[in-house]
């Protein structure tokens, strides 16, 4: 049995293609996943700061999964001149 060179040649191309390919189009994806899971981090974080900057100093729950934990905001427990005297 005689291998033809010109069609093992092919093969070999098309199956180094295919890897780049797929190495490239993983690559890509993965960027894209870590480009949205930063955003993610960044818009839960920016809500957790508008939040805490509410006008009547009120506590603001968080909920993680089955768990609550309610924030205020530190400046909100400061004590003004004000009100010591």
């Amino acid at each position: 049995m005689k291998f033809n060179k010109e069609i093992v040649k092919k093969i070999l191309i098309w199956a180094f293609a295919i890897l780049v390919c797929s190495y490239v189009a993983w690559d890509v994806s993965l960027k894209v996943v870590d480009y949205f899971r930063a955003q993610g981090y960044e818009y839960a974080i920016m809500e957790v700061v508008r939040q805490a900057e509410n006008e009547n100093c009120g506590y603001f729950p968080i909920f993680v999964g089955d768990k609550e934990v309610n924030l205020i905001n530190v400046d909100c427990l400061q004590v003004s001149e004000e009100e010591t005297n």
